[in-house]
């Protein structure tokens, strides 16, 4: 989704992930009014990374495999990797054993991001939902995030919600916000 700030593409990704309900209308998934699944198994299905991402006090893989603790290292990197954090990780005191500050202090806005959506792409959810994904990265960041995460979302049911249209052009399908 592309559109203007304050245009409602953020409140129609909280919607999609039943965050809240609609007060009239219905979104359908399969056919199926939203409403029709229980909010626990939707949350399963469906994962939406915020543009300003909750991290835990806890060690970089770990807030990474928060998902799937059972996630293997290799798999870790991977999505490392995929969100463009990965030589960010291994530059830190203790690599992917280093702990993180309360909710990610330590780290800039764009990492914070970037530590989200490697956590998300571990995940594997079935729908996922990227609200502003670059919002805290420069031109040239988002550029690099670009690139992979084009490949990483390949495959994928993904909705990225952006006010940039350099992002949006990863996008198989774009619906403009007005």
């Amino acid at each position: 989704m592309l559109g203007p700030s304050g245009i409602g593409k953020s409140t129609l990704g909280e919607l999609i992930g039943r965050y809240y309900d609609p007060d009239s209308g219905s979104i359908l998934l399969d056919g199926r009014d939203l409403r029709e699944y229980t909010v626990a198994s939707l949350r399963r299905s469906i994962m939406l990374v915020d543009q300003t991402p909750y991290l835990f006090q806890v060690t970089a893989r770990e807030n990474i495999s928060y998902a799937r603790p059972e996630a293997t290292q290799a798999e870790i990197e991977a999505a490392a990797k995929a969100a463009a954090i990965h030589d960010r990780i291994l530059s830190l005191p203790d690599g992917y054993d280093t702990v993180l500050a309360e909710r990610g202090q330590t780290l800039s806005a764009g990492e914070r991001q970037r530590i989200a959506i490697a956590r998300a792409l571990l995940a594997n959810p079935a729908v996922l939902i990227l609200d502003e994904p670059t919002s805290s990265l420069d031109e040239a960041n988002e550029a690099a995030i670009a690139s992979t995460l084009a490949e990483a979302l390949r495959g994928r049911t993904a909705i990225l919600i952006t006010h940039r249209a350099g992002l949006a052009r990863i996008a198989h399908q774009i619906v403009e916000l007005q």
